[in-house]
């Protein structure tokens, strides 16, 4: 599942359902295809009032250059109301590549298939 596709940066959610019901346990991975570092990257994630979100701190927050390596992020999700509402999230991206500054939010869903 791709969170986000942008400025030579994409976040891949590998996602898994939790021994709970409505857990969910997710995977970040962050990949820069630039030809320079992406530095200073910070995932955030927004979760409706009806979920739950525990998280890990990235694994790094200097990304290599031509895909050469990833940081990761592990999320722990849980939707109370699971059944009524779907899984729904908003990602804050936010890392520099040379002088341009990103910071820019997703809506990312899909976790029910």
């Amino acid at each position: 599942l791709i969170a986000y596709e942008g400025h030579g940066i994409i976040v891949t959610f590998v996602w898994k359902a939790g021994k709970s019901e409505g857990e969910i346990l997710i995977r970040a991975e962050v990949v820069n295809k630039n030809e320079v570092e992406a530095e200073e990257l910070v995932l955030q994630m927004i979760v409706p009032k009806y979920m739950q979100m525990q998280e890990k701190p990235l694994s790094c927050d200097v990304v290599p250059p031509n895909e050469e390596g990833a940081c990761t992020q592990l999320f722990r999700l849980r939707n109370n109301s699971m059944g009524e509402k779907d899984t729904v999230v908003r990602l804050r991206v936010l890392f520099r590549v040379g002088m341009e500054e990103v910071n820019e939010m997703v809506q990312v869903d899909g976790f029910e298939e």
